[in-house]
C-alpha cells in the first residue's frame, strides 16, 4: 500500500522571505516579510519516492487604506461631507461624539450627507479596510448650530457730531461677520467700520435715521438689530430782548426755542458787576451797581450741545444830570435862554415849566434845552 512518507512546503517565487512553522506537515502557518504577492508550493512523496505538488499565489498586504474625513465645518442644515479614500474596499461613517443623532445619508460611501438633531458640536469617525483586513481611520469635527446670534444694539442715540455705538452680540457659533447699514432716513450716515460689532458714526442730513446691525455666524444663522439716531445740528433760536436804558432793577424778557434746555444770561462787557434775578431763565430781573452802558448775553444750548446766543444793550445810570439855566434875566421883549445840561447818560426829555410870577410866562420850546420866553 502506498503512503505519504513526506511534506514539503517551499516558497517559489515573491521579494523577501515568507517563514512556514511547519514547513513538513500538510497544514501550516505562514507568514511574510515584505508586501507582495509569493508563489507558495507543497511537494507532496510516498513510500513508492512518487510525488505530486501543487502552488497558490499569497497576496502579503500589511499596507492600511489611506483615508481623509474631510474639512471641518460649521453648519444650521443637511450638508455633504467629501472623504478621500484609497485602497479601502469597507467604508463606514460612524458619529465618535456629540449630544445628538447623525443621520449619514450614504454612510458606506466616501462623500455623505449629514445633518444632526441636536446642536453641539460632533466629532465623525470614518473607518476604512482593505481585503486584507488593515484597516484606518480619521475624525473630522463639525459644528451644528441652528441657532442664530444674539444681538443688541442699544438704546437709541441722538448726536450732532460723529458718535460712538457700542454693539453686544454672542452665538453658540463662531460670529463670522457683521454689517452694518444705514436702513431708513434722508441723507447718508457713515460708518468708521461697517464690519465690525462696534463703530462711529456721523450722518449728513439732519431727520431720524435707522440703523441696523446684522450679525451672522459660521453655521449661517443671522440676526439683526436696529436703533433710530436722531441727527440735529441746528442750535436753538434766542432773543435776548429789546434795548434800554435803566436806573433801578428790571426785568428783561430774553426768549429761548422749545429745544433750548440750558440758558444762561451773563455780563459781556460793562464796567460794573451785574445781578441776574434768574441766570437760568429766559427773563430775569436785572441790576447793575455802577452807571455804564453794560452788553448782556443771552446763551441757549439743546441736549446735543448745539448753542446760541444773542445780546442786548442796556445803558446803567443812577447819577442825575447836571443842569445850568444861567443867570436870573430882566426884560421887556421875548428873551432867549440858553441853557447847559452835563449826564453820563444820553437825555431823554427837556421840561421848561413856570413855577411862579403873577401872571403867565410863554414858552416857545418847552421840551428843548434852549427856548425864548415871553
Amino acid at each position: 500500500a502506498q503512503t505519504i512518507t513526506s511534506y514539503l512546503w517551499e516558497q517559489t517565487s515573491g521579494t523577501g522571505t515568507c517563514t512556514f512553522t511547519s514547513a513538513n506537515t500538510e497544514d501550516t502557518d505562514v507568514s511574510c516579510d515584505t508586501d507582495g504577492d509569493f508563489t507558495l508550493r507543497l511537494t507532496v512523496t510516498d513510500n513508492l519516492s512518487n510525488s505530486g505538488s501543487a502552488s497558490f499565489t499569497l497576496s502579503w498586504d500589511t499596507t492600511a487604506p489611506l483615508v481623509d474625513a474631510g474639512i471641518t465645518g460649521s453648519y444650521n442644515v443637511q450638508f455633504t461631507q467629501n472623504a478621500s479614500i484609497t485602497g479601502a474596499t469597507t467604508i463606514t461613517w460612524s458619529k465618535q461624539s456629540g449630544s445628538g443623532n447623525v443621520t449619514f445619508g450614504s454612510s458606506n460611501a466616501a462623500s455623505t450627507t449629514v445633518s444632526m438633531d441636536a446642536n453641539d458640536t460632533y466629532v465623525l469617525l470614518l473607518t476604512v479596510s482593505d481585503d486584507a483586513g488593515n484597516s484606518a481611520t480619521d475624525t473630522v469635527t463639525i459644528v451644528w448650530d441652528t441657532e442664530a446670534p444674539v444681538v443688541n444694539v442699544g438704546a437709541d442715540l441722538a448726536a450732532n457730531a460723529s458718535i460712538s455705538i457700542d454693539a453686544t452680540s454672542s452665538d453658540n457659533d463662531l460670529i463670522q461677520t457683521y454689517l452694518w447699514e444705514h436702513i431708513a432716513g434722508g441723507g447718508t450716515c457713515s460708518f468708521t467700520s461697517a464690519s465690525t460689532e462696534d463703530t462711529d458714526v456721523s450722518c449728513d442730513t439732519e431727520a431720524d435715521h435707522t440703523l441696523r446691525l446684522t450679525v451672522t455666524d459660521a453655521s449661517g444663522n443671522s440676526s439683526n438689530d436696529t436703533l433710530t439716531l436722531t441727527w440735529d445740528t441746528t442750535a436753538p433760536t434766542v432773543d435776548a430782548g429789546a434795548d434800554s436804558s435803566r436806573n433801578a432793577q428790571f426785568t428783561q424778557n430774553g426768549s429761548a426755542g422749545g429745544d433750548a434746555t440750558t440758558i444762561t444770561w451773563s455780563k459781556d462787557s460793562g464796567s460794573g458787576n451785574v445781578s441776574f434775578g434768574t441766570p437760568n431763565a429766559a427773563s430775569t430781573t436785572v441790576s447793575m451797581d455802577a452807571d455804564d452802558t453794560y452788553v448782556l448775553r443771552l446763551t441757549v444750548s439743546d441736549a446735543l450741545g448745539n448753542t446760541a446766543f444773542d445780546t442786548v444793550t442796556v445803558t446803567w445810570g443812577t447819577t442825575a444830570p447836571v443842569v445850568d439855566v444861567g443867570a436870573d434875566l430882566a426884560a421887556n421883549s421875548t428873551v432867549s435862554i440858553n441853557a447847559t445840561v452835563t449826564s453820563g447818560q444820553s437825555i431823554a426829555s427837556y421840561a421848561w415849566t413856570q413855577t411862579a410870577g403873577p401872571g403867565t410866562c410863554t414858552i416857545v420850546s418847552p421840551s428843548s434845552e434852549d427856548t425864548d420866553i415871553s
